[in-house]
């Protein structure tokens, strides 16, 4: 688990979702690990704090750096509003599944499916040998059949990487992380 200083402390609550812990940080955002207190589920929540442009503020509150920045804030909070919804159109097992947005301490967080697993870069880490055209052929296949439909609704993945790509417990390969 990762540790960021900008992050919610664990245990704290955004509606029914209450924090354990860090998967991420990128530069628009940190992903956190979370259970659905409702359904008694994790999920992943992605929340917008892109770091470039703003920061938090007592200990929850995202705030742009400067009144010169709040145009730079509300660009990326639309973007980040428009990826998710568009994300959360999509029912493809190689595409990470959104299901809500919650607008709150000024920010705006992502709910999306946890996905046990690691990533394609962990994997190759791990197996500590290069991918053959197989096993490439077994990641992107799938992943490229996900893009499809992710490209006719406009949408571009900005960020394909082994770090973004999860092989889940079944060894399905899912994008991660749209940037």
């Amino acid at each position: 688990m990762e540790e960021h200083r900008l992050a919610l402390v664990p245990g704290y609550q955004i509606e029914e979702f209450q924090i354990e812990s860090v998967l991420g940080k990128g530069g628009f955002g940190i992903t956190y690990l979370a259970c659905d207190l409702h359904l008694g589920k994790r999920v992943a929540i992605k929340e917008l704090l892109p770091d470039s442009i703003a920061t938090r503020v007592d200990g929850s509150t995202i705030v742009p750096y400067s009144d010169a920045l709040i145009e730079n804030w509300e660009w990326a909070r639309e973007r980040f509003l428009d990826e998710a919804r568009v994300l959360a159109s999509f029912s493809h097992p190689a595409i990470v599944g959104v299901h809500r947005l919650i607008e709150a301490n000024s920010t705006v967080y992502m709910v999306m499916d946890y996905l046990d697993g690691e990533s394609y870069e962990e994997r190759l880490r791990r197996i500590k040998t290069e991918a053959n055209q197989a096993s490439l052929m077994a990641v992107i296949s799938p992943l490229l059949a996900g893009l499809q439909e992710v490209h006719a609704k406009g949408l571009l993945h900005r960020d394909i990487k082994p770090e973004n790509i999860l092989i889940n417990h079944r060894g399905q390969p899912i994008l991660i992380d749209f940037g």
